[in-house]
């Protein structure tokens, strides 16, 4: 563990600083417009924080109306089917369905952002 100019020994610390949440914000404009702001080169650690960041907003998004959208598909599902799928294989059978409907969900999400319009 390394010690400070004081001589207490150093923390590490989890929140980023200044000039992380700079970069990551920096790293969001194209090259050209970065030199605008600062003539240094972004760090590595600014530019992951941004695609981390970009990540998750980007599957929230796409999956903020999935529990709806499983919920629909459910109650399309006739009562009768489910009853003898339980029968047969039990609480395993039922959850297979969970696969199928989120590959479901993620062809109808990019069928409705190519074919829309």
């Amino acid at each position: 563990m390394t010690t400070s100019a004081v001589g207490r020994p150093r923390v590490p610390h989890f929140w980023p600083t200044l000039p992380e949440v700079a970069s990551a914000l920096l790293s969001l404009l194209p090259k050209r417009y970065r030199a605008l702001f600062t003539p240094y080169a972004i760090p590595c650690e600014g530019a992951i924080v941004s695609g981390i960041l970009q990540a998750l907003l980007s599957f929230s998004i796409l999956f903020r109306d999935y529990h709806a959208f499983v919920d629909l598909r459910m109650a399309q599902l006739p009562t009768d089917l489910l009853l003898k799928i339980a029968e047969k294989g039990g609480n395993p059978a039922i959850a297979a369905f969970g696969p199928m409907f989120i590959i479901e969900y993620l062809f109808r999400i990019t069928t409705i952002l190519f074919f829309s319009g």
